[in-house]
């Protein structure tokens, strides 16, 4: 099979979902277990917008560019009050990037779901095993939150289950 230069960069666009969707599920057990994500992670999601961008009109590009150093901005003041980690940071603001710009408010509004979810899990988790018993860091560590799971369900609901804009 030739492939010709003209639907290289089409099959590498159809590819970028399903490695995306394979990060955020690293991410969110890489969180869970050690609460660490590892900054390759993010430098992939980056790679994979570069890789896509061609495809986007230069608005959409410029409006996700936006968007996602706003978000880090953010994160960097509430890493600085040690709110959130800095991957969980890197990762929400990378994961931005392959957000459309009128679907920003939809996707914030299923993260938030999933982080109450999350939080909510997290909590159960740990009332139900003890800290001795459990094998990931994020259980057994009290007073944290791996936001990294939460950040990946939110990315990858959007992924999949894409909903109409409301």
């Amino acid at each position: 099979m030739q492939i010709r230069a003209s639907t290289l960069p089409d099959l590498l666009a159809a590819l970028v979902p399903v490695g995306v969707a394979l990060l955020l599920l690293y991410a969110g057990y890489s969180d869970l277990r050690r609460l660490q994500i590892p900054n390759w992670i993010t430098l992939s999601l980056i790679l994979g917008f570069v890789v896509i961008a061609p495809s986007l009109p230069t608005a959409e590009i410029s409006s996700r560019l936006i968007v996602a150093a706003v978000a880090f901005a953010v994160g960097f003041v509430l890493f600085a009050l040690n709110t959130m980690g800095a991957g969980d940071v890197k990762l929400f603001s990378g994961l931005l990037l392959f957000v459309p710009s009128g679907d920003v408010a939809l996707f914030m509004l299923i993260f938030s779901a999933t982080l109450m979810v999350g939080i909510a899990t997290i909590v159960l988790m740990r009332r139900a095993l003890s800290t001795q018993m459990a094998s990931f860091k994020s259980i057994s560590t009290p007073g944290v939150f791996p936001m990294g799971i939460s950040i990946s369900a939110a990315g990858l609901i959007c992924l999949f289950a894409p909903l109409p804009v409301i």
